[in-house]
Parts: C-alpha cells; sequence; structure tokens
C-alpha cells in the first residue's frame, strides 16, 4: 500500500489570494510579530510564499517525509536538511489532527478552524487571547470590512496579546 498524507492546499481564490501557483500547497502557517499583516490569519503557499484566505485538506499520495521534503526545500532551498524535514513532518500530523480530507479551514493565530464551524470561538493562539463570535475570514464573504476591523487591526493584536511567559 502506497503511503498517503493529508495535507492543506489552496481552496479559493475569495478574500485574499496572491498565490497563483498550478500546486497551491500551504507552508508552516506564518506567524510573525506582526500577527496583524496576515501572518497570523492567512495561510502561505510552500512554492511561491504569496497568502491565501482559505484551505482543504487533500490526500497526497506519498508519505509525510516525503512531502515535508518537498515543501521543505520549496521554502529553505538547497540548505534543507533532515531536521528540518523532521520538524516539517511533525508540525503537519500535529496540523492535520482531527481533520479530514474535503475539510475546508481557516487560521488563526496558529489554529485551524473549520468554515463551517458555529462559533463563538475562544482560544489562546500563539501570539493573543481570542474571543470570536464568528470567524472573521468567512465574515468577510458577506461582511466586506470585517478583517480590516479585526484580525487586520493592529489594535484588535496588542489589545489581547498574551504576556511573555
Amino acid at each position: 500500500m502506497k503511503a498517503r498524507t493529508l495535507w492543506l492546499v489552496k481552496d479559493s481564490d475569495k478574500v485574499i489570494n496572491w498565490c497563483n501557483c498550478s500546486e497551491p500547497v500551504a507552508g508552516r502557517f506564518p506567524q510573525a510579530d506582526c500577527p496583524w499583516c496576515g501572518c497570523g490569519w492567512l495561510l502561505s503557499c510552500a512554492f511561491c510564499r504569496k497568502c491565501f484566505t482559505f484551505g482543504r485538506f487533500e490526500w497526497f499520495d506519498e508519505s509525510v517525509e516525503s512531502l515535508a521534503r518537498r515543501l521543505a526545500t520549496a521554502a529553505r532551498g538547497p540548505r534543507v536538511d533532515d531536521e528540518d524535514v523532521a520538524e516539517m513532518a511533525e508540525f503537519m500530523t500535529w496540523a492535520a489532527e482531527g481533520f479530514a480530507a474535503g475539510d475546508r479551514v481557516v487560521v488563526i493565530d496558529y489554529q485551524l478552524f473549520r468554515v463551517d464551524e458555529e462559533g463563538p470561538f475562544e482560544f489562546a493562539g500563539a501570539y493573543a487571547h481570542h474571543t470570536l463570535d464568528a470567524l472573521p475570514q468567512v465574515r468577510e464573504l458577506t461582511e466586506p470590512g470585517t478583517l480590516d476591523a479585526t484580525l487586520g487591526n493592529p489594535d484588535y493584536w496588542v489589545e489581547r496579546e498574551l504576556p511573555d511567559e
């Protein structure tokens, strides 16, 4: 039996989509010190590194190690080593846990949520504590400006920033 890996691809061009790759596959979730720029709430293509809003889990006909090597190499180039690949494979396994092929998702502060989930959502992410009645990326589809008022607003993040440990 051939190994298969469940991982994220771009699901839609809606809301924000700067990736036009023929194989738009998510890499590690970006998270910098300024998550309001999009790095806290957009997925990033492993190949072009451009962002998109909506992802979908799909099966890849390769092992997690093989796919992780491809994605890590896309991100790091020839400098990729076995430790990079192992870290990417571990991340992918962790991130896909509890999801199934076809699940459509968005990311907020290093957490994935199914787009059809009902709120409220309360959680501590990598940067901030969040209490949301609905997913802002999904709400943006029918209420333009939602992202600018929430996840795209620096004040939203600064006011909710977790204390340094």
